[in-house]
């Protein structure tokens, strides 16, 4: 009897996580020995050289130098992004800035492994070492209060800093760790009994919109939660940390279409092509290139690339939709979070580090669920899977197959099950109304 009592013990969501995790960390390192350090280039972002590490960060401080990032140097990132590099910049030394001066006359100078290379010299790389360490800090402690409570909850934050996005994040030096920590502030302490962390998740929800835009999906909370006025709140701060920022450059309030200019023309994908389909990224037309590109391999036919292009570009519109309103219908804190994680993914080509954002569903599902059943296993070990460091020794392909080929399959999984999931649901609720009705 005791021995049945073992076997039929619930699996704790939080222990098979630190089990995935552990693995595939130990994994790694043994890979990155045998590989000689080769397997890195696999993991991470890879160019032609692999020299371009933390670079998000370094070459958004330069480009605020002239304080006309967008006129000058057609950077991506929002007003209150460049706002935050300026204030770096201004802790930059007199001497290290005239270098830049004397080279850096458009974003595409090529400033990294030349002599000017800001990683070269101490003041910079201080400043990213820092940034590093207090944003894989305060994940730590956002991910402990997350799980309060539960067991083992530091050596699971320790593993939450190695999940893949996060570690994408760091080794591109991008300022999506911000957003991510601002949206797991939001989405813990959104509904807190205490009205100052109320209205400090709203701040940390408008920060994060206004820092990359897309984590304004996670606002889609707060109209389950049928919080009107928390939402309106919500959007006043965002549109006011947006635009504030503005006024600290040269180009004003015409920085605002400029901004969204050069994001329209650059909103162009990773641009990795098989059989002139572009499979680089996670949004819908990616994962529907993937598996047209696939099957026309198999069926040895040509693809008609045009059709297809079009056909995603649709549903990349209508695939969010999809997963915002199934949120309506399961009433579950981790599902409704997944829908806005899930809206962010399928909308739009986006880097690797955008996985991170569905760390926080599984975070949210580890401590509601607390253990594995039947009806959580699916979505959970998708979600695990886009988590996990994979490393494979080879060539470019293998890049391709294992981090694209992985994560839109766990994507696709996760689609399909949130779209029976909701319909489910509302199948019940009318059950539910005709037995009333009958009674």
């Amino acid at each position: 009897m005791k021995n049945m009592r073992k076997i039929n013990k619930p699996i704790s969501l939080q222990k098979l996580f630190i089990i995935f995790m552990a693995v595939s960390l130990i994994l790694t390192i043994i890979m990155l020995i045998v590989t000689e350090g080769e397997v890195v280039s696999n993991i991470f972002y890879r160019d032609e050289d692999n020299i371009d590490t933390g670079m998000d960060f370094f070459n958004s401080i330069i480009y605020v130098r002239t304080r006309a990032p967008y006129s000058d140097y057609s950077t991506l990132y929002p007003p209150l992004a460049n706002l935050f590099f300026w204030l770096l910049y201004l802790c930059v030394p007199q001497w290290q800035r005239a270098q830049w001066e004397e080279i850096m006359e458009s974003r595409y100078t090529l400033i990294r492994s030349s002599e000017y290379d800001p990683r070269m010299f101490q003041p910079t790389m201080v400043m990213f070492i820092i940034f590093c360490i207090a944003t894989a800090l305060v994940l730590f402690i956002l991910v402990q209060k997350t799980l309060k409570g539960a067991d083992k909850i530091n050596l699971t934050a320790f593993l939450c800093i190695f999940t893949y996005g996060i570690l994408y994040a760091f080794e591109r030096g991008n300022i999506i760790l911000f957003c991510v920590a601002g949206c797991l502030f939001f989405v813990v302490y959104r509904n807190s009994e205490n009205r100052v962390l109320r209205e400090l998740a709203l701040l940390c929800l408008a920060f994060s919109a206004a820092l990359k835009l897309y984590p304004a999906v996670f606002g889609m909370l707060l109209l389950y939660d049928r919080n009107f006025k928390g939402a309106i709140k919500a959007v006043v701060e965002g549109i006011l940390l947006f635009v504030l920022p503005v006024f600290v450059f040269k180009e004003g309030l015409s920085g605002i279409s400029q901004f969204f200019s050069v994001l329209t023309s650059w909103s162009v994908g990773i641009g990795i092509w098989l059989n002139d389909l572009n499979v680089g990224g996670f949004a819908f037309e990616n994962i529907l290139n993937t598996a047209v590109s696939a099957i026309s391999s198999i069926m040895g036919t040509e693809v008609n690339a045009e059709l297809w292009e079009s056909v995603g570009s649709i549903m990349n519109l209508i695939t969010p939709v999809i997963v915002l309103i199934a949120g309506f219908f399961v009433n579950k804190e981790w599902f409704r979070t997944l829908s806005c994680a899930m809206a962010i993914m399928l909308y739009q080509q986006q880097g690797v580090y955008i996985v991170s954002f569905l760390l926080i569903p599984l975070l949210i599902m580890i401590r509601d669920e607390g253990h594995l059943t039947k009806k959580n296993s699916i979505p959970f070990f998708a979600l695990l899977t886009t988590q996990v460091i994979m490393s494979f020794p080879g060539e470019s392909l293998v890049f391709v197959i294992e981090v694209f080929g992985r994560m839109q399959l766990c994507i696709a999984v996760l689609l399909v099950y949130m779209m029976v999931a909701a319909v489910y649901n509302i199948t019940e609720r009318k059950k539910v109304k005709v037995r009333q009705v009958a009674l």
